[in-house]
């Protein structure tokens, strides 16, 4: 199993920015969810359906015109490196 933690902080002028995250496990994730850090953004930072992770990136869009930080976590269950 891979596992990944990534602490990304969107710094958005306007609104409905999307935010590339390298998440660095080199397989895709079976499973990501994030955390917001501060309570300023929560509930606002949402990925797309269209937006499905790879093998190198995530997604995710912030709809708060605001500094947020949040805590990305991405898992790998039958990743294998060769």
């Amino acid at each position: 199993m891979l596992r990944t933690r990534l602490r990304r902080s969107l710094n958005n002028a306007t609104t409905g920015v999307r935010l590339t995250v390298t998440h660095g496990l080199g397989a895709v994730p079976e499973a990501w969810w994030w955390v917001n850090r501060n309570n300023r953004g929560l509930g606002s930072t949402y990925m797309r359906a269209v937006d499905v992770p790879n093998a190198t990136h995530m997604w995710l869009i912030n709809s708060l015109g605001t500094h947020v930080t949040i805590d990305i976590f991405a898992i790998a269950y039958q990743a294998r490196l060769y």
